[in-house]
């Protein structure tokens, strides 16, 4: 496993474990910035933890499952998260616990 896909391995288990505060700090830098999110949440560290704590209320038992994709929009899924990463193919979702992973 890459070190890059430990620590994505590792931010994941965070999360899932409800640990909102490891997940962002294991992720991101201290003076990231984030684009994209509802204009009501603030584009810092901060700001994305109340997000994930949002989503994470929102979600019965929530389970990030991380995933890779090919060119074709396909997914795989190793044994580890996004072993095959180069930017801008790997990507998590939350799940309630027991649903189906399946995008089909």
């Amino acid at each position: 496993m890459t070190d890059h896909a430990r620590t994505v391995a590792t931010a994941v288990d965070l999360l899932n474990a409800g640990d909102v505060d490891g997940y962002i700090t294991t992720l991101y830098a201290e003076a990231a910035v984030f684009h994209g999110f509802p204009p009501q949440v603030p584009p810092h560290r901060d700001g994305i933890a109340g997000f994930f704590r949002a989503l994470r209320a929102g979600v019965p038992t929530p389970t990030s499952v991380p995933r890779t994709s090919s060119p074709t929009g396909t997914g795989s899924r190793s044994g580890s998260p996004c072993p095959e990463r180069t930017p801008g193919n790997c990507s998590a979702r939350l799940v309630p616990a027991g649903a189906s992973r399946s995008r089909e």
